[in-house]
């Protein structure tokens, strides 16, 4: 895997693997991990009860969720941590008891926090803490701290012996305190989250498809800052997709169902023509994006993966590398671009595959399930005679092949951070 070249607006993050993005599971970092969670399990029934329900009623685990773990500061605490490639990360504290903070900068973990107490505390990342309390109709929500729609919010769910889960809500913040937030602000937030929601995204001219996009990006950027902004555009891309795929439908509303919402997103995929590339890169470049790898996909095609630093959101943007149209440029050319009216080309949930491919019938290899778009033949036939259709890609469509947004899942339980080719490339079921 090669470093990605900067467009115009977008920067480069720091390899954090020293070695060209070659990421590795992290076999020391999963076990400290689970190890922990499995002992304040232990001191907290209610939760490890939670953790049953998550694995019954949504397919994955509790693991897919934990956004921070607090442990009490011992020196073999910190010698784990050490040799589980934690390092030392600079941030807020709103307890006294709590003073350092550390982050897996090569893996897929949760923060680990210490403590002066002999207290546990787990944290778990949910879309919206009024509803999760509503759905599970628990007691306490008097006690959440944060006002709503602020970037921060925490509140309390479950007490055992000295240990405590909490649930999360974040959007543009990664730190342990809680920043004051004027009125103003929190309006403000909810006024681009519709504008996001409801864009236009079917335009005759895609040219001023993506204008209008950069447009509300670029107001929401300036007022709210890119990370803040970031957190509510991906929010609505999200939504956008789940109401164009059925399966996907299907599993955020078992997730909803217990209150967790959206926040087990791994990526989404993004296809864009050779001609909208720079613009596009450009977009999420204002969102605070910055680039990481990009993954050789065959076929022509290239993963452009790009990471919003604070937020975490990962997106693939797939483009034709070539010059030839590759399938990124076979799926502009038939439905449009992802940023506009096509949607993204996938969307990524953490859990556990096996479960959920028996749930949702998901098709193996891969895990993944197509929700097809039709396309006539004669638009199949002109694109291919225009040259815009990969001469594979034409032939599996022809054949009975479907083409449309694909859901998948995968775990990132050992921690690999990085993205092979059958993690980014959707598939055409029947060609």
């Amino acid at each position: 895997m090669t470093a990605q070249p900067a467009s115009e607006l977008l920067q480069g993050l720091d390899d954090p693997t020293g070695s060209h993005w070659d990421w590795q599971p992290q076999p020391e970092a999963q076990q400290l991990v689970e190890e922990l969670l499995l002992v304040f399990l232990e001191r907290c029934p209610d939760s490890a009860a939670l953790g049953e329900r998550i694995v019954s009623e949504t397919g994955t685990h509790i693991t897919d969720w934990v956004g921070v773990i607090l442990t009490p500061d011992t020196p073999e605490t910190r010698e784990r941590l050490a040799r589980a490639g934690y390092v030392p990360r600079t941030t807020e504290f709103v307890d006294e008891d709590i003073h350092y903070a550390f982050g897996q900068p090569v893996g897929v973990f949760p923060d680990i926090l210490l403590t002066d107490s002999d207290r546990m505390s787990v944290g778990l990342r949910v879309e919206c803490i009024p509803d999760f309390f509503a759905i599970n109709q628990l007691k306490g929500f008097e006690f959440v701290q944060g006002e709503p729609f602020a970037r921060a919010r925490w509140a309390p769910i479950f007490r055992g012996e000295r240990a405590a889960l909490w649930v999360m809500e974040r959007h543009g913040y990664d730190g342990y305190h809680l920043a004051f937030e004027p009125a103003e602000n929190r309006i403000a937030a909810m006024h681009h989250l519709e504008r996001f929601r409801t864009r236009a995204r079917c335009f005759g001219n895609g040219c001023d498809g993506l204008a209008d996009a950069e447009r509300a990006v670029g107001a929401a950027a300036d007022e709210l800052g890119a990370h803040w902004a970031a957190a509510l555009f991906m929010q609505a891309e999200y939504e956008y997709f789940v109401r164009s795929h059925c399966a996907a439908t299907a599993q955020a509303n078992r997730q909803h169902a217990i209150g967790l919402g959206l926040t087990n997103v791994d990526h989404l995929v993004y296809a864009s023509s050779a001609m909208r590339l720079p613009r596009t890169l450009d977009l999420f470049a204002v969102l605070g994006f910055a680039a990481r790898e990009r993954v050789p996909l065959g076929a022509g095609d290239t993963a452009h993966i790009l990471e919003q630093p604070v937020n975490r959101d990962v997106v693939a943007v797939v483009a034709p590398s070539e010059g030839s149209p590759g399938r990124a440029g076979s799926w502009t050319a038939l439905l449009g671009e992802s940023l506009l009216a096509s949607g993204p080309a996938a969307l990524a949930l953490r859990g556990d595959p096996d479960e959920l491919a028996r749930q949702l019938g998901l098709h193996d290899p891969g895990t993944s399930k197509v929700a097809a778009c039709p396309i006539p033949a004669d638009t199949i036939e002109a694109a291919a005679a225009d040259g815009l259709l990969d001469d594979g890609f034409a032939r599996s469509l022809r054949t009975g092949g479907q083409i449309g947004p694909a859901l998948t899942v995968l775990s990132r339980r050992d921690g690999f951070r990085g993205f092979t080719p059958e993690m980014l490339a959707w598939r055409t079921p029947g060609g």
